[in-house]
């Protein structure tokens, strides 16, 4: 889950914007909302690309919604007089857009947000990382303008990875809090309750693993495509497993929980960051795998409890000890809201407008010493 994420598909400005943006950037940056969310002021000249491709090609644009191919041409065409372009790199068409911004416009106007790519597993992952490296070398130096990351540690391993400067990439973390106002009421179940939910990097062998035998109340919420996994690892029914729930059915369910357990694989990319900062918004108490994803987010003993990666008896033992202790979870879940207090989405959206609209000095890096020149 996102921060109440959701597309743009109307029009949020101007007939002739100076930056278009996707997905729940483009109503956060244009409006200033991110759904009932009062994230910063608007930014006049921002539209969305659903928005301005229904606009311009309102047929066509239809089609676009299910062909990556004939978005990404969309996209660079009605972009002609665009200053700046905000996109991840899971935006549909991402890839087309990258690749003609290199060739036919080359002066670095996208910027990449949220950028995480995860260590490739499998021969078939790693031959498309193979094929993304030399896409990135290539295409990147240019077609954006800068590359927002949500670790600092990744800033220097994508640099290696895809041989870029680092000056292109810039450290941006994620925010941890909605909109915090107190600290809600602690939960206390007559018979302990554990939640456990996501869909990226989730280590659900772990997770069922630790929950063998526990005397607490296992919830697990999958993917449907983790879902005939998630089963077979249930054999015994120690675990409820549900899928594909409502955000609001999820808000319950996490309200209702003693803790909330967050097992990740380590991927080597960012992940874990918006289930650990909604359950310390929600004041529940985490224990969470340490991988390098939640670096900068999880303090051991501060912002939840730290165990090895994969390790299913030190999960069940951390997991028993916090449940064995009212007065170390309400401790813990003081601590870890006041330390993310100030990492609100708004002063994550006044980092992200810095380093992304026109004016900003991200794109520095492309007449500095080891920038574009260096690249070519």
């Amino acid at each position: 889950m996102k921060p109440s994420i959701r597309s743009a598909n109307k029009k949020v400005s101007t007939n002739k914007p100076s930056t278009i943006a996707d997905s729940w950037y483009a109503e956060a940056l244009a409006d200033g909302r991110n759904g009932s969310l009062n994230v910063g002021p608007a930014t006049p000249g921002v539209m969305s690309v659903d928005a301005l491709l229904h606009e311009r090609y309102p047929r066509a644009s239809r089609i676009a919604q299910r062909s990556a191919l004939l978005r990404g041409l969309l996209w660079f065409v009605a972009a002609n007089r665009v200053q700046r372009i905000v996109c991840t790199m899971h935006a549909r068409g991402v890839v087309i857009l990258l690749l003609l911004e290199a060739l036919f416009y080359a002066r670095g106007r996208v910027c990449l947000v949220e950028f995480i790519r995860p260590a490739p597993s499998g021969v078939k992952e790693r031959i498309k990382e193979l094929l993304y490296q030399v896409f990135f070398r290539l295409v990147l130096p240019r077609a954006v303008q800068g590359v927002q990351v949500m670790t600092a540690w990744e800033v220097d391993a994508y640099a290696r990875r895809y041989g870029l400067p680092a000056s292109m990439f810039r450290f941006i973390a994620f925010p941890m809090m909605l909109a915090p106002s107190c600290l809600p009421p602690g939960v206390s179940q007559p018979k302990p309750r554990v939640l456990s939910s996501g869909r990226a990097a989730c280590d659900w062998a772990t997770l069922l693993a630790a929950a063998h035998g526990a005397d607490w109340e296992l919830t697990v919420i999958c993917s449907e495509e983790d879902r005939p996994h998630v089963d077979r690892l249930n054999r015994d029914g120690q675990a409820l497993v549900l899928s594909e729930i409502s955000t609001a059915m999820h808000e319950r369910l996490l309200r209702e929980s003693d803790v909330f357990a967050l097992v990740l694989k380590e991927q080597h990319a960012s992940s874990g960051q918006v289930r650990l900062g909604r359950a310390i918004e929600a004041g529940i108490p985490v224990v969470a795998t340490s991988v390098r994803g939640l670096q900068g987010y999880l303090e051991d003993g501060v912002t939840g409890i730290a165990v090895p990666v994969g390790d299913a008896a030190a999960l069940g033992t951390a997991i028993d000890a916090l449940l064995a202790q009212p007065e170390a979870r309400e401790c813990l879940r003081q601590r870890a809201f006041e330390a993310m207090r100030p990492r609100t989405l708004r002063r994550y959206m006044e980092e992200i407008r810095a380093f992304c609209l026109p004016g900003s000095d991200i794109g520095a890096w492309r007449t500095a010493e080891g920038g574009l020149q260096a690249t070519r």
